[in-house]
């Protein structure tokens, strides 16, 4: 299981990896299977999807960048991002969207780093993230919505549209 956002780039690289290492060790590079953890919220306004990952997002990110460098194919704007959010963590503050190190995620960001958008934008980037081979996406997100309303709406997207649409595809 990866916990390298949900760029597919991100995603192809750590199962190269751990392909390779299959291999130096011997083993079928094939015979493992691949998960990735993904944050992701469905919401007709985009500022309000990210605005429902941002708290959990912060805490996926900070593993790519946890020990002071980043880890993993990134461009110079994610990196800088991802070393800005480590810079500011706050412990106290873990998986909450309105904390300081939720402040420094930019929308590109969580565009790039998490899924979110109306059911078919998000329904289209887990497709394309299971066509890398992956055998399993867990999907978190909403863990402290901006409000009960737009919690709401999130949840009966996921549920309505996007699950049933990946799950029969």
């Amino acid at each position: 299981m990866f916990a390298l956002g949900a760029d597919p780039v991100r995603i192809s690289w750590g199962m190269d990896v751990a392909r390779e290492a299959r291999r130096k060790a011997g083993l079928d590079p094939d015979g493992v299977a691949f998960g990735a953890y993904v944050n992701a919220a469905c919401h007709p306004d985009i500022d309000v999807a990210r605005d429902i990952v941002r708290g959990g997002l912060t805490t996926f990110a900070r593993f790519s960048v946890m020990h002071g460098k980043t880890v993993g194919p990134l461009s110079d704007e994610m990196a800088e991002a991802m070393l800005t959010l480590r810079a500011a963590y706050d412990m106290r503050k873990h998986t909450q969207g309105d904390s300081a190190q939720a402040a420094t995620l930019t929308p590109d960001f969580i565009d790039a780093y998490a899924i979110v958008g109306t059911p078919d934008a998000v329904l289209r980037r887990l497709q394309g993230l299971a066509a890398l081979g992956l055998d399993k996406i867990a999907v978190s997100g909403n863990l402290r919505p901006p409000s009960a309303e737009a919690g709401y709406v999130a949840k009966a997207l996921m549920e309505r549209e996007v699950v049933p649409a990946f799950v029969e595809a």
